[in-house]
């Protein structure tokens, strides 16, 4: 029998610009990584 393999969800955190709707910075994660820990990065992308 074929063991089946366990999936695991992903995040697409995006910054986006509010006059724009532009995307300005995208982050792909592990569903275990918080909006927060993520946040930085986003910022930093989007200067």
């Amino acid at each position: 029998m074929a063991r089946r393999v366990r999936r695991q969800w992903r995040k697409l955190h995006l910054a986006m610009d509010p006059v724009t709707s532009d995307i300005r910075a995208v982050e792909f994660t592990l569903s275990c990584d918080s909006d927060s820990t993520v946040l930085p990065d986003l910022l930093s992308q989007s200067r």
